[in-house]
């Protein structure tokens, strides 16, 4: 895991040198610390710096940039390689001599044997830059889900590269605000946040994920390669489903155990966390270190130990460590974060999930194995009951609602409600925002943006509504917020449940068996039934790691938060209708649930300040 910057120039350009790259690096030295390489290539006036974490081949053999054994190209690459050492067999078969254990020289070799449609046969997360020094091309490519990101900007006669925006800052690209992201997100929050490529300043562009962009010695830009997501339903029976998970699930959670350094995860009393840790324990007999966040005093405001320590006594595994966050400095660690980020941070939850990161990468850990993904993939969200119940008619649907019920001892009107009637198909809801409260015309409508999405017409309403969040809601934005907390603090996040050939599987099994019985996620619970204890496989109750943001600005925050309600630039400016938000808190100091608007509001000012952009309003 590591951090990418560079250039390539149509002419020799007087400032992109050695210096430039070594400026770059160093505003995204976090990600890569333990070492920095430089290629530079005045020919070519090409030019790329490489921060190094590392954890597979800790020598100096797998250092970056490398070049191929021709020395035509030079690779800079950001991620791993699951599969390197099958990957690294069949090329040696072919001839290849290797000068190091890296998947790195795996990944080079490969793509100049076979091209681009070999990352085909990838099981990994990756971006990377890969250059030919003959044809003066230049390759940016990405992951199939955007799991390790990648930006570009022009500046003049220069293409500028770069894993994270504030690199490409550096560089001299101009920090012009892109109104309509920030209305996006003001608006909508992460929904519809990572829909296409463009990033919260103007000129700056993300790699599409599952593309190779081609640059040619003119810098003209086209697709070289994009994978063209289309997963399609079999009829399973539910033993056979059961079964077929469960070997992908083992096969996901191994290949990701390899490294050179120590390997930990993160644990909550979850079913997808424990997954993750079981099947590491019980079918791969590792025992790595567990680390498990708690907020608040004595027991607290968010506390899973006592479903931790269930588990690591079923397991019979080490102590988990259970890390109390400090969420008292609220102030600095919001600054901190949205100068990690470049942009308003999602959601507040990824404020203890950052300092759980701080923590981990403090006991010396590299490597961490999470959960993310259960719920999009094995249908976890409260919300995907009430499409799971529209798969039926009749009797049939009167008995899952009943069997809901009686799981959760709850009237069906909580899950019928706007909140969660917002997460059905576009055609469905009357979309709640805070459109509102823009005092602009930014937003784009639901109505194009439900143009740029693919469908997928084999699937079923909830298999359907799962493919959206994988490839559009939900999965991007949380990938990209994940790579920054994590990659903020030197800390590689893996994340098996969101292997490719897992989702695949996932997404050929009918939406009708993944919630059964009251209980969603049926069929990871029936997986795991025999690698986990029945109290967290059938656990209905749990809740993420958060903070309680809602309360806190109506108690001790609440005069912080008035001050950008009233002096903030963005209300100031008018970008936002004063009247409406002084209303929207007024609702909420009432018992309203606005508060993840105002955590919105938050995050824009403080990016605004950080970056000095008060003038661009």
């Amino acid at each position: 895991m590591c951090g990418i910057s560079g250039y390539k120039s149509l002419v020799l350009t007087p400032g992109f040198n050695r210096d430039l790259l070594l400026k770059m690096a160093h505003s995204i030295r976090h990600r890569g610390p333990d070492g920095t390489g430089i290629c530079v290539l005045d020919e070519s006036h090409f030019g790329m710096a490489h921060n190094r974490l590392k954890i597979i081949d800790l020598s100096e053999a797998a250092s970056q940039p490398m070049h191929d054994h021709s020395k035509r190209f030079v690779l800079g690459f950001n991620g791993e390689i699951y599969n390197y050492l099958e990957i690294r067999d069949e090329l040696v078969d072919e001839g290849v001599k290797f000068n190091s254990l890296s998947d790195t020289e795996v990944l080079l070799e490969l793509l100049v044997r076979h091209g681009f449609e070999a990352l085909n046969r990838l099981c990994g997360m990756w971006a990377f830059v890969l250059f030919d020094k003959v044809t003066g091309n230049l390759y940016l490519g990405r992951d199939k889900l955007g799991k390790k990101p990648m930006y570009w900007a022009r500046r003049e006669s220069t293409l500028i590269f770069a894993s994270e925006p504030k690199a490409l800052l550096a560089a001299g690209v101009k920090n012009n605000i892109n109104l309509r992201r920030l209305s996006r997100y003001l608006a909508w929050n992460y929904r519809f946040g990572e829909w296409n490529q463009d990033s919260f300043f103007s000129q700056i562009q993300s790699i599409p994920a599952g593309t190779v962009l081609k640059f040619d010695e003119e810098l003209n830009c086209s697709t070289e390669w994009a994978w063209k997501p289309q997963f399609s339903q079999t009829e399973f029976s539910e033993s056979d489903a059961i079964d077929l998970l469960r070997n992908e699930l083992s096969q996901a959670v191994g290949l990701r155990l390899r490294s050179d350094v120590p390997v930990g995860a993160m644990v909550s009393g979850g079913l997808d966390s424990t997954s993750v840790v079981a099947m590491a324990s019980k079918a791969h007999h590792t025992n790595i270190s567990l680390f498990s966040g708690v907020t608040g005093k004595t027991r607290g405001i968010y506390d899973e130990s006592p479903w931790v320590r269930k588990l690591v006594r079923y397991l019979n595994t080490s102590e988990a460590e259970f890390i109390h966050l400090d969420l008292s400095q609220f102030e600095q660690n919001c600054i901190k974060m949205v100068q990690i980020f470049d942009e308003p941070v999602l959601t507040v939850s990824f404020l203890p999930l950052f300092l759980l990161y701080q923590a981990i990468r403090e006991r010396g850990i590299k490597v961490v194995l999470t959960g993310h993904g259960g719920d999009e993939v094995f249908a976890g969200y409260w919300h995907h009951f009430l499409i799971h119940f529209s798969l039926f008619s009749g009797k049939d649907r009167v008995e899952q609602i009943r069997s809901w019920r009686q799981v959760h001892q709850r009237p069906l009107r909580e899950i019928k409600n706007s909140k969660y009637k917002s997460y059905l198909p576009i055609s469905a809801y009357d979309f709640v925002s805070y459109e509102e409260a823009l005092g602009n015309e930014m937003v784009i409508t639901l109505q194009e943006l439900h143009q740029e999405r693919a469908e997928n017409v084999h699937l079923d309403a909830l298999n359907h509504r799962l493919f959206q969040e994988l490839m559009y809601d939900h999965v991007p934005p949380v990938l990209k917020a994940e790579d920054r907390v994590s990659m903020g603090n030197g800390v590689e996040s893996r994340c098996p449940l969101l292997d490719l050939g897992l989702i695949e599987k996932a997404f050929s099994v009918p939406g009708r068996l993944k919630i059964s019985s009251g209980l969603n996620k049926s069929l990871l619970r029936k997986a795991m039934k025999d690698f986990l204890p029945g109290s967290i496989s059938g656990r209905a109750d749990k809740v993420g790691l958060n903070c309680p943001f809602d309360s806190w600005i109506r108690g001790h925050l609440k005069d912080y938060m008035m001050k950008f309600i009233s002096h903030g630039i963005l209300t100031g400016s008018g970008f936002l209708r004063p009247a409406i938000v002084d209303r929207l808190f007024k609702e909420h100091q009432a018992g309203a649930s606005h508060g993840q608007f105002f955590w919105q509001l938050l995050q824009s000012e403080l990016w605004i300040q950080e970056y000095g952009l008060e003038s661009q309003f």
